[in-house]
């Protein structure tokens, strides 16, 4: 991380507070955009030691330059810290390596079901040895073939059905499946996402560098980004979405032609008209019908563009008066160079022109004849 991106971050996030007045992005009414003091070299170095681990880079340079948590996306960054009660020593084994053992558990769960409850209707339809060889995704597809209904077997559910899952599609499964617990190792809680659980980077073995969420109910997604680009995804799309409302703002644009524009990203947890109040520093009364609150937000609108328009002749004003005055201070320091010249003495053409003073020559020559 080079001083360009650090000085970047910082000025997009306090555009970013500036703009969000209200605080209405997630987790800025406790972070405020602000961030925890940077940790040192030392610190760094001495905490990757204790734990036998090299932090990824650009998380390492991040809170070794930019801050130790605090703003950031979900509820904010987490400060660094041990985790007692996480196996970061440990290496993690590999997303896919996971999933594809927790994908044939799953199948024999539900082959073994299946044949718990159709053990006479499908030897009725094709030869055990038959039954035997054929896989348990294949076994689904001859159920629906033949009629034969499947559902929720005293309580029990399938995995694979009546969604198949191939091998090549496991992406579809791994959306579905929670994660067992005890697999997770050798990753250090590094976002906060409040009561939806963590946002863990991996920091030992493989799938090292990459940001996971976890979920309380065990869910693990992998994001496909570091922490870096991560943060700078939120960072950039929160700031899109406010910066778009803002020029909006500053046009004569009624507040309902505002309010049917688009966000650029949708994915963030306000409307535009929250993002119109916390720009303008209001907050909507609670209560209030569409109409009623449609007028009162275009009230407050008109309020703010004219402290706006105020602001700007207020300060063109305050400009002006400074040129003017900066002109009136030339003009009187060249005033007052010029007196200074008109009353310097003049010097003797001995020393200005190196010949001799016409006023001295005349007086030596009267002397001469006196």
């Amino acid at each position: 991380m080079n001083s360009y991106q650090i000085k970047t971050i910082k000025n997009k996030l306090a555009r970013l507070r500036d703009l969000d007045e209200c605080y209405i992005i997630e987790g800025a009414k406790e972070h405020k955009y602000h961030w925890y003091p940077c940790l040192s070299e030392k610190e760094i170095s001495h905490y990757e030691e204790k734990l036998g681990i090299q932090l990824p880079s650009d998380y390492r340079n991040f809170i070794k330059y930019i801050g130790n948590g605090g703003a950031g996306p979900q509820q904010g960054v987490l400060p660094l810290a041990e985790w007692p009660n996480l196996r970061i020593q440990e290496a993690f084994e590999g997303e896919w390596q996971i999933l594809l053992e927790q994908y044939e558990q799953d199948l024999k769960k539900d082959r073994a079901l299946l044949l718990k409850y159709h053990s006479t209707d499908l030897p009725n339809r094709i030869p055990l040895a038959d039954l035997d060889r054929m896989s348990t995704l294949s076994l689904f597809r001859l159920c629906d073939k033949y009629n034969i209904p499947l559902g929720v077997h005293e309580g029990e559910e399938y995995v694979f059905y009546p969604d198949y899952c191939e091998k090549g599609e496991l992406n579809d499964y791994a959306q579905q499946i929670s994660w067992p617990s005890q697999r997770l190792k050798g990753y250090l809680p590094v976002i906060s996402a409040g009561d939806a659980g963590n946002g863990v980077l991996i920091v030992n073995g493989y799938n090292y560098g990459e940001l996971f969420w976890e979920g309380l109910d065990g869910n693990f997604k992998n994001t496909r980004k570091c922490f870096l680009e991560l943060y700078m995804n939120w960072l950039d799309n929160n700031l899109a979405n406010f910066e778009h409302i803002n020029l909006l703002l500053r046009t004569s644009l009624p507040v309902d032609a505002i309010l049917q524009a688009q966000l650029y990203y949708t994915q963030q947890k306000y409307t535009i008209k929250h993002v119109v109040a916390s720009i303008i520093g209001v907050l909507i009364p609670e209560g209030l019908d569409t109409d009623l609150e449609l007028e009162w937000l275009q009230k407050q609108v008109d309020r703010w563009r004219l402290e706006q328009k105020e602001s700007t002749k207020t300060s063109d004003s305050s400009t002006s008066n400074t040129k003017e005055s900066d002109k009136k201070e030339e003009e009187k320091a060249k005033t007052e160079a010029g007196r200074a010249q008109d009353d310097t003495p003049p010097q003797d053409d001995d020393e200005g022109r190196g010949g001799l003073n016409p006023k001295g020559f005349f007086d030596f020559v009267k002397k001469i004849f006196d």
